[in-house]
């Protein structure tokens, strides 16, 4: 958590410092307009405990994501958020057989794709304000470990004509995830809002020993449009 806390720190500090007084008194006009944006993503690095002294460590990465939201009222907000990382990632996987072989390592990169629902509510109904955010969800994780057999397949491309390559499933799993939020909100305008927030969310993962958490940081740019 500390690592997305710095992360949202400078541009909390440079919006402050910029926002008169004005600014931040000023009246919001928010109540009915929809708003869809681009953001920024830190996620922090997590780890994850299996059967049999199975582990997975997974670094930290920055990714990025798109974003929609309704507002109902100056409070109420209704919206969903997509992100996309890619991991690295140290797994200890150990044989099933008896008695069992030695622990592999396997280094690979961990496709993780997020799409949440956000229930959020704006304490105050100014264009600057605090908020605080629910949201549910799956987080759709991709090991990149080969699952099956090699198969090839082959298209036509419009640009370089008849393509053959070849092609596997991976292991995957989608957990489902839920959350809460801290952020802020500063409505640069009428229609830019720039949004900065922090996130915790718990995968119930399958096959962990225990349930997961990743602390998510967030930088978004978006636009209102009624």
């Amino acid at each position: 958590m500390n690592k997305a806390i710095m992360l949202l720190v400078p541009p909390l500090l440079l919006g402050v410092s910029v926002a008169s007084a004005d600014e931040f008194s000023r009246m919001s006009d928010r109540a009915g307009k929809w708003e869809f944006g681009l953001l920024l993503n830190y996620v922090d690095s997590w780890d994850l405990s299996g059967a049999n002294g199975t582990t997975i460590n997974v670094d930290s990465d920055t990714g990025w994501g798109f974003t929609g939201a309704y507002n109902l009222n100056e409070h109420f907000n209704l919206g969903f958020t997509w992100t996309y990382n890619s991991q690295r990632y140290n797994a200890t996987i150990l044989s099933a057989d008896t008695p069992p072989a030695a622990p592999i390592n396997v280094n690979k990169n961990l496709d993780n794709q997020a799409f949440n629902f956000n229930f959020t509510y704006n304490f105050m109904p100014k264009t600057f304000t605090p908020y605080i955010t629910g949201l549910v969800g799956w987080t759709y994780l991709d090991s990149n470990i080969q699952s099956s057999e090699v198969s090839n397949g082959c298209w036509w491309d419009p640009w370089y004509g008849y393509i053959c390559t070849p092609y596997y499933s991976t292991y995957t799993t989608t957990p489902f995830t839920y959350g809460i939020g801290l952020g802020v909100r500063w409505e640069v305008g009428h229609d830019m809002v720039l949004d900065a927030s922090i996130d915790r969310r718990e995968m119930n993962v399958s096959g962990a020993n225990d349930n997961t958490y990743m602390d998510v940081g967030k930088i978004t740019l978006s636009w209102m449009v009624r």
